[in-house]
């Protein structure tokens, strides 16, 4: 059942209605049915909008109470095998959806037991009255969102910082490490939101909280039940020798990861960019399948940013029933004036936009679509684990003056010169397939020449702005973003960045891209490669079985290689953007230009004024192609704007 949740402790009599209100807020997370509940000391209460998936019954409704009496569940998410577990315990059920199964696993086994058992993804809350105590859980990769604060010691929760702030007592206090976070990569890295006092529960863990007789949390106990590191290690203890075991296994885990997703009571389908991931999880569903599949792809006019023809070449090697829908600009403009409505924190990975128009696209047929994310972590799919990695390792033989002079040489060229030089001289050799962005990756390399150690590399890598606080008003001298602990037992260095990328970048943009663009249009998306089998399977995995001659995915391609001719994948990685730059420079550029101006920027009070109307300058005057950053400003402003409406105007505070 994919959802939104929400709810508050506290207490007033008022509690049910501020939920109603939040949960309001998110209609479109689940549009089919809006349902509250309140408990009889009327200081806990639950909200619930439903897009139901499994059992269109209403019996699975929510909130929903367990058999016993003792425990209220809001749930978000799907159990993908709820059905074998229910023959772990003896129940005379009242219906068939997952909510119900989840429900009564925990009423009979606890809550840590059953957590064991679970593949799936979900947010849920559960309300255990012997214990007077609320539990807020996520599962293991974050596919589902939940926010939580603790006001004045009592709790509010929901699914969408959206929902958050409908809370009369809620405060817009920017968070300056969270601001500073977002310049810096594009998203707010968990467990930090962008509001002070407010958090995102961090993947595979949950919280308790004890509440008194009016509602105020009196003790909160952390868990982590699951956590990527240990997983990786405890998997790299029964590594693979055999290839070809390798091959049989990581196929059979990824063909029933498929096979467990399509639980659904409503149609299904696949998002098909044409790459090696989304082309896998097509091909295998379509194998798994009784009957024909849905498979999606967007394309684009500009031929730079195009792989749809690829996507329709494999589709009808497959056979699948494939729709496509070519965009133009003004479908591109229109859904930007979106975005800011549909991700309730700034949010600049500009391959939201077609994911957007993707996911409404596919609404049209379905209800669920399986994607390809979490491939690229697993399976070593980014140029950082191969050739990035092996510039720098490769840099490191160089004494350190010459690769700053290197460096600095690199620089003296701008973006646009190289994206230049890239279309004249690498262009005649790739078959008119120029290298997208060469500026931006040869400005990245000349950052990296000059690291000393594998995380500084790493987070100049994944940066948007290595040097956020200039940008801001406010001035932040700490900048310490991911958790490195463990990572050392890690030999290999790109194994030590897959993980970083599953812990950071996967679960706060990746996942949260596709959520919301999709939930937008009430349309579920699932992740093959997501599941707890697939992900241990991956870590058996030697290096090697993954990056070969210099190519990620190596395995993957392998296997694919049984359902689609090479030639059909083997394409240089195009990614899922949109030509930002240019669209900046024309049809967005008075859009653009209003929300940096002098008085807009003065309002949001975020930003350094004179250092971001340089950058505009600069990047309208063709002198320095700044998209990435403009862009990463834009989305704040732009979101910004619809916080004012929301909270009745007023300038952003950081503290």
């Amino acid at each position: 059942i994919m959802c939104g949740i929400a709810g508050v402790t506290g207490p007033s009599s008022d509690g049910s209605n501020v939920a109603q209100q939040m949960i309001n807020a998110i209609r479109w997370r689940g549009p089919d049915e809006l349902n509250g509940w309140s408990n009889e000391n009327k200081t806990v209460h639950f909200a619930h909008a439903r897009l139901a998936i499994q059992d269109l019954s209403t019996a699975g409704s929510q909130p929903m109470i367990s058999h016993c009496g003792n425990y209220h569940i809001i749930f978000n998410g799907e159990i993908y095998n709820h059905l074998a577990l229910r023959n772990t315990i003896v129940r005379k059920w009242r219906g068939r959806s997952d909510t119900e199964t989840l429900l009564e696993l925990i009423s009979e086994l606890g809550l840590n037991s059953t957590l064991q058992l679970l593949n799936g993804m979900f947010a849920f809350a559960i309300y255990n009255k012997a214990a007077s105590e609320i539990t807020i859980v996520k599962d293991r990769f974050g596919e589902k969102p939940l926010y939580w604060s603790v006001r004045n010691n009592f709790l509010d929760f929901a699914s969408d910082l959206t929902s958050l702030m409908k809370h009369p007592k809620f405060e817009t206090t920017i968070c300056p490490k969270a601001l500073s976070a977002y310049l810096r990569f594009g998203y707010v890295p968990s467990p930090m939101a962008i509001f002070k006092n407010v958090f995102k529960l961090k993947p595979g863990s949950y919280k308790s909280f004890k509440i008194n007789i009016t509602g105020e949390v009196i003790d909160i106990v952390d868990c982590q039940y699951w956590n990527p590191v240990c997983a990786a290690l405890s998997a790299q203890q029964n590594a693979y020798v055999d290839e070809a075991d390798a091959r049989k296994q990581i196929k059979n885990s990824l063909r029933n990861s498929v096979k467990d997703q399509t639980i659904s009571d409503r149609p299904i389908g696949t998002f098909l960019s044409g790459g090696i991931d989304s082309t896998l999880i097509t091909a295998l569903l379509q194998e798994v399948s009784d009957t024909t599949i849905n498979s999606f792809t967007i394309g684009f006019e500009n031929k730079a940013f195009d792989e749809a023809q690829t996507a329709k070449k494999i589709a009808q090697h497959l056979g699948t029933n494939h729709s496509e829908m070519y965009l133009n600009e003004q479908q591109i403009i229109s859904a930007i004036t979106k975005i800011p409505f549909m991700y309730s924190e700034p949010f600049s990975d500009s391959s939201q936009i077609p994911t957007f128009l993707v996911s409404e696209f596919a609404k049209q047929d379905v209800t669920v679509a399986l994607t390809g994310d979490g491939a690229d972590e697993l399976f070593g799919g980014y140029n950082r684990y191969t050739q990035g990695l092996k510039y720098w390792q490769q840099s490191q033989r160089i004494p350190q003056f010459l690769r700053h002079l290197s460096s600095g040489l690199i620089t003296k060229l701008s973006m646009k010169q190289w994206d230049h030089i890239g279309d004249l001289v690498l262009g005649s050799f790739a078959k008119n397939r120029t290298p997208r962005l060469l500026g931006n990756k040869m400005h990245k390399l000349a950052s990296v020449m000059k690291k000393n150690e594998w995380k500084s590399y790493y987070e100049d890598l994944v940066a948007i702005q290595n040097h956020p606080a200039n940008l801001m008003s406010y001035k932040l001298l700490e900048n310490n973003y991911f958790e490195y602990l463990n990572l050392e037992m890690f030999e290999n260095i790109s194994e030590r960045l897959m993980l970083l990328d599953t812990m950071g970048y996967l679960v706060d943009d990746i996942l949260v891209k596709v959520d919301r663009a999709a939930m937008y249009n009430s349309l579920e998306t699932r992740c093959p490669y997501l599941s707890t089998d697939v992900y241990e399977k991956a870590w058996r995995l030697s290096n090697d079985m993954r990056v070969r001659d210099g190519k990620g995915k190596w395995i993957l391609r392998e296997i694919l290689s049984n359902y689609v001719p090479s030639y059909l994948y083997e394409q240089p990685k195009m990614g899922f953007g949109i030509p930002i730059g240019e669209l900046l420079l024309g049809p967005l550029r008075d859009w653009a230009e209003s929300l940096l101006s002098a008085n807009k920027l003065e309002n949001s009070g975020c930003f350094d004024i004179d250092t971001v109307r340089n950058l505009w300058r600069e990047h309208v005057d063709k002198k320095h192609n700044n998209e990435h950053t403009i862009w990463n400003i834009l989305m704040f402003q732009a979101w910004w704007e619809v916080i004012q409406h929301e909270t009745n105007g007023g300038r952003a505070t950081v503290q």
